[in-house]
């Protein structure tokens, strides 16, 4: 019986480090954290913090030019 018992044991635990098994849940904090980007705004006479909606299909080229737009605006 503490054979049964042993062998039932081990075949419930996890192979994988407690540290591994949480990794999943700390991704999506990241991801949830990640998906507003903050930049200071040196632009103005006092700093903002501006919100973008993270956009996968977005491109470098589609960023800076609205990056370019935004600053033209506040000119």
């Amino acid at each position: 019986m503490t054979e049964l018992t042993d062998l039932l044991r081990n075949q419930n635990q996890s192979t994988q480090p407690a540290s591994d098994r949480h990794q999943q849940t700390s991704f999506r904090v990241e991801v949830t954290y990640n998906n507003h980007h903050h930049h200071l705004d040196h632009s103005t006479q006092s700093s903002t913090i501006r919100y973008h909606q993270f956009d996968p299909g977005i491109t470098i080229q589609d960023m800076r030019r609205k990056t370019i737009e935004s600053y033209d605006m506040l000119k």
